[in-house]
């Protein structure tokens, strides 16, 4: 395995660039910046992991991608980045042989690379999740036979070794293999949930705290919310990390219940009362974040909303970017209980959630409508 460069490179900057204008939505420049790249630099590690990570997203076989896709790895993208010596797993039968899964990239992509554990019980004699603090008892309620580290230098022992995406290029068959909902259980039940009496409960999360050009383009202030929260049937949670006070009061003027918030309760560092909360709610409406991914995760019904898509990628998944329509293949990266919504070009965020409020009976059809 090559040394992984210090991710401050001009090729780093070029795949930076060149993988914000995809995921902005800027298709026509990315493809003409991609054809550059491919002729100026076709053995490039960055240029391989940038076109796998498109041709992943794009839902293309996992034959045409699984391989580049290790490239990553090689050019310290893949973080955390695995020592040379270590031996990777691909696929082969292990017998009594350990393996070691290593979490990687943000907590809600690793959340979905868990859809995949456990298909490795008869995989190996011993498996250890190498994954952060915060997610250990959820992990273990859920995994109760695979041992949880913290610190890399636990599982440097095993025989063999995997990033947890790379799982995806092993077990993930587009469009037969549907991501499931509910292939996670919270470590503990949750308390009543607080709020309106005979209310709908709703957790709700906006943002995430980190931020870059395309994250921001699916973000909306909470708020905007108002055409959902503006009737006294629905009860919103705030789920997300930073619970801004400027901003719920502006939600507290609008809505027609004051928010529920959980100020003795830290959703960044402790991830399994997020969970135990995610669980009791009716319903989560959440940006592309961990809260949306947990959710899924959890077999919770969701709506995931989205900015604008590019216009290729809309014609890659569906032909078409008219607000509310969901791509076909959404579900293979979600779940059969989540449904994305996307935001017109023209509309603004709330012209969106007022389309959103008229279509949520849809989704609750086990929650009649009931009066405060």
């Amino acid at each position: 395995m090559a040394t992984a460069p210090a991710d401050t490179s001009p090729q780093y900057d070029r795949f930076l660039t060149l993988k914000n204008l995809y995921f902005s939505g800027a298709q026509d420049q990315f493809g003409h910046q991609l054809a550059i790249w491919r002729t100026e630099e076709p053995g490039s590690a960055f240029l391989r992991y940038l076109e796998a990570l498109v041709a992943r997203h794009r839902l293309a076989p996992r034959e045409q991608w699984a391989m580049a896709y290790e490239a990553g790895i090689d050019c310290g993208l893949r973080k955390p980045p695995l020592p040379a010596d270590l031996t990777l797993w691909q696929g082969e039968p292990l017998g009594t042989r350990s393996l070691a899964v290593w979490a990687e990239d943000g907590l809600g992509d690793f959340l979905r690379h868990c859809r995949h554990l456990a298909r490795l019980d008869d995989q190996a004699s011993d498996i250890v999740l190498v994954a952060p603090e915060k997610m250990r008892d959820l992990l273990a309620a859920n995994f109760p036979a695979y041992r949880m580290v913290s610190n890399p230098a636990d599982a440097l022992g095993a025989d063999r070794h995997i990033m947890s995406g790379s799982l995806d290029g092993l077990f993930w068959s587009v469009p037969d293999n549907i991501q499931p909902s509910g292939y996670l259980v919270p470590p503990r039940p949750a308390g009543r949930q607080p709020g309106a009496a005979n209310s709908i409960h709703i957790g709700v999360c906006t943002r995430s705290l980190k931020r870059s050009d395309d994250r921001d383009i699916n973000y909306a202030p909470l708020d905007a919310l108002a055409p959902v929260f503006g009737a006294h049937e629905y009860q919103c949670h705030a789920l997300q990390y930073d619970k801004n006070a400027e901003e719920l009061a502006a939600a507290h003027r609008r809505f027609a219940n004051p928010v529920v918030t959980y100020p003795d309760e830290d959703f960044f560092h402790d991830i399994d009362s997020l969970a135990c909360r995610i669980a009791a709610m009716d319903m989560v409406i959440a940006s592309s974040t961990l809260v949306a991914d947990l959710a899924s995760a959890l077999g919770v019904e969701t709506i995931r909303f989205h900015g604008v898509p590019g216009v290729s990628l809309a014609d890659a998944l569906s032909g078409t970017h008219d607000t509310g329509v969901t791509r076909p293949g959404d579900r293979c990266w979600y779940g059969d209980r989540t449904t994305i919504y996307y935001r017109g070009e023209h509309d603004t965020w709330e012209d969106f959630f007022r389309f959103v409020a008229r279509r949520l009976p849809d989704h609750l059809p086990h929650r009649a409508t009931r009066q405060p």
